[in-house]
Order: C-alpha cells, then structure tokens, then sequence
C-alpha cells in the first residue's frame, strides 16, 4: 500500500505505477475470476462491460488531449462505476462510490483524489447530466455501445439481466432511449453518432416489420 504521507502533486508520480496494480485489484479481486457479475446474473453490468468502458474512455482522452493525471482518473472511475451492481442495482451508483472508497483507501489514494472518482461515478447516474468535461467523456464512454454494431449484444445482455420480454414494447423502449440520447463530447459525437442513427434505422425496421421478423 502507499504511504498514506504521500499526498497531492508527489502522490501523482506514483499514480501512474499505481493503477497498473489497481486495475489488477477490480479485474480480479473486486470482479474476480470467474466474473462475479455474470454469476449473479448481471449480463451488462459486469467485469466485460467495465473493461469496455475504460477502453473508450482512454480512446476519448487521447482524442481530446486530456492531461495523463485525468486520463489515469476516467480509467479509475471507468474501473469502479459499476461495481456497486455486486451488491445493489437500485441505487447502485451509491454502492459502487462505497466500493470505490474501500479500493483507493487501501492504494492510499490522498482525499482530493478520492473526491475526483466519486464525482466522476456519481456523473454517470441515471438520467446522465453531466457537469464537468471529465464527467461528460465517462458518462459518453459509457453509453458506447448505442453507437456501435455490438448495440443489439449489449442490448440482449441487458434484456437478460433486466428479466424483461424481448416482446415489442422492449424495441420500442429501446428505439425511444436512442432517440432521447446525445452524446456530450464533440469526439463521441464523430466516433459513435453515425452508428446510432443506422441502430435507430434498424430499430424502427424491427418494429415496423415485428409480426413477420418473430412470426406473430
């Protein structure tokens, strides 16, 4: 663990060294092998998803320039803004802040450093209004997938997890929460705008043609 003397501007010289063992600690000791989101039936929001975010969420800072020191703190809080669904999905982004608190207690992350995550997980809570420009490259990170082919996948996945029909109302929930959706960052909008408008074509396909695509 760090010492807990080594604070402020001398703590981000370890950050980088740091994170390697911290994203070790999520994957594998937090989420565990085999994934324990997956054996508690969370199809979305699990160790995959999680990965995936930070994944996007490094792609969008490279994009936009961010600073390292903000890049290593999107991907902190890309890691844990989830993690709360392991014991709650109600409410979750207040577990997954707890857990969080546990985690970089234990690295001996300094206090202010500690406030930047929760605020970046607390941004990504339902409806997402975002506040800071931080906040508005998670939470577009986040949502990826709307723009992407793997859509219909992550799609399912949370059909599953949710315990929901995969009936007519589902696509059209689905098609209204697409067409309710902006993307924050102007580099989210280039990356993933064009693949939400085809999803939202393929949406309103699915839902004009339901009775003979599922043979009712």
């Amino acid at each position: 663990m760090v010492n807990q003397l080594v604070m402020g501007e001398e703590f981000g010289e370890f950050l980088p060294r740091i994170y390697r063992h911290l994203e070790n600690y999520v994957l594998n000791v937090v989420y565990g092998e085999p994934d324990k989101a997956l054996t508690l039936g969370k199809y979305f929001h699990n160790k995959e998803h999680v990965t995936d975010v930070r994944d996007k969420v490094t792609k969008l800072s490279e994009l936009e320039g961010v600073p390292e020191m903000e890049m290593l703190l999107l991907q902190i809080g890309a890691l844990l803004h989830d993690t709360g669904h392991l014991q709650e999905s109600k409410n979750h982004e207040d577990y997954s802040i707890r857990t969080a608190s546990e985690v970089l207690s234990f690295f001996g992350f300094p206090k202010e450093y500690k406030l930047e995550v929760f605020d970046l997980i607390d941004q990504t809570r339902f409806p997402q209004k975002p506040y800071s420009h931080l906040g508005e490259m998670l939470c577009d990170a986040d949502l990826n997938n709307l723009g992407n082919p793997s859509f219909f996948d992550w799609g399912e996945r949370l059909r599953r997890e949710q315990d929901l029909p995969r009936d007519y109302d589902w696509y059209k929930r689905q098609l209204s929460f697409l067409e309710g959706h902006e993307y924050h960052t102007e580099t989210a909008k280039r990356l993933w705008d064009s693949g939400k408008r085809y999803n939202i074509s393929l949406l309103k396909i699915i839902l004009s043609n339901y009775d003979s695509i599922f043979g009712i």
